[in-house]
């Protein structure tokens, strides 16, 4: 079996309309604007966001890269030991979630198509979706089922657990909550999925392990920055790892990287200040025992992407791919429809197949 790890980046989110790295700190400014009365608190955080720009005059900076506008004043409160960080952190998880309002569409299917449509009427809300159900390996499929109170057996919708071809484990930098929240809907609109889902590290040295019995099924996702829904988010800036419980995320995600047979990155721009993942990557590599691609799925204007991460990844078994996260979500799915053996279900078992399909497809030879 092999162990594949997918690291996903502000980009993977993107298209459902979470700010990213770079669009961070505009889009908190669009909120608030929108919402003086809802926001306003956050003024007088955005305006000392505004007085980095300032340091553009001595030094080359991007005030409005919000990595680099924290990076910045976490060294100035570090140096005066002053200042909670709440202030911060309450930005974050007001914009993040802010911005979330696409999930609000995530659905159960429409009954008329519904293996296009699992999760509702929306194109785009779909393609992530069966991307969901395609790391927690299961196959979705209607029957009839009688009822005692209707004359006609209604039309119920069943997830099952396909058996396992590889396993799967998620990395994440992002804040949000798009993974779960797909999840979530499964387990509503699907029976048979109780146990489908993600499995978060406790990180907590006093908590009890997850019994086998609720973990099983469930896909490891480690959330290197922390989490909007929970008590720890981390600033994705030098000073992170002082956070007293960041070893124990970090640390969970050295170990499923290290087990990796294949790395998948999607939407991930490898910036060159993003020291601490680099770093993760190469202690992840020195441990792992039989590594034999990494994959990188992510738009780049410029050609700088792929030269950052050439430059990174001189490995023979790399593949870079500039593309948009849709793209590589609808050809998972059209692969599925096209390959379907059973049109009343939809089986992600071909999910590995799908994704070299695309990959061998896309992937431009090396440039000399």
């Amino acid at each position: 079996m092999q162990q594949i790890r997918y690291i996903v980046g502000a980009g993977f989110s993107a298209p459902l309309g979470l700010p990213t790295r770079a669009s961070f700190l505009e889009r908190a400014k669009d909120m608030l604007f929108r919402h003086p009365d809802r926001y306003g608190h956050h003024h007088s955080l955005v305006k000392e966001f505004d007085q980095i720009a300032k340091v553009g005059i001595y030094c080359k900076t991007d005030p409005l890269d919000i990595e680099e506008a924290l990076s910045i004043i976490e060294m100035e409160n570090f140096a005066k030991a002053r200042r909670t960080k709440k202030p911060f952190l309450d930005l974050i998880s007001d914009t993040v979630e802010y911005y979330s309002r696409a999930l609000e569409k995530v659905e159960g299917p429409v009954e008329e198509e519904w293996t296009v449509n699992p999760f509702g009427p929306h194109t785009r809300i779909n393609l992530y979706g069966v991307f969901v159900t395609s790391l927690l390996g299961l196959r979705l499929y209607e029957r009839a089922h009688e009822s005692e109170n209707q004359s006609e057996p209604e039309t119920e919708y069943i997830a099952e657990h396909l058996p396992a071809r590889n396993s799967y484990a998620v990395l994440s930098t992002n804040w949000d909550l798009v993974l779960e929240r797909f999840a979530d809907a499964i387990r509503r609109h699907y029976r048979g999925s109780e146990n489908a889902g993600f499995l978060r590290p406790v990180i907590d040295e006093a908590a009890d392990d997850e019994d086998e019995d609720s973990a099983a099924g469930r896909v490891p996702l480690v959330k290197l920055h922390g989490s909007v829904d929970g008590d720890i988010q981390l600033f994705p800036t030098w000073a992170r790892s002082t956070h007293k419980k960041a070893a124990q995320i970090w640390e969970h995600g050295l170990n499923l990287l290290s087990q990796a047979n294949h790395i998948r990155i999607l939407g991930h721009a490898m910036a060159e200040s993003d020291i601490h993942l680099r770093t993760l990557i190469k202690a992840a590599v020195l441990a792992a025992p039989h590594l034999k691609t990494i994959d990188v799925i992510c738009r780049d204007a410029d050609g700088s992407v792929r030269r950052r991460y050439r430059s990174f990844f001189p490995f023979r078994g790399f593949r870079f791919v500039d593309a948009d996260i849709l793209s590589y979500l609808k050809f998972l799915n059209e692969w599925y429809i096209q390959h379907a053996r059973d049109r009343n279900a939809l089986s992600t078992a071909l999910f590995d197949d799908a994704h070299e399909a695309f990959m061998q497809r896309s992937v431009e030879a090396p440039r000399r």
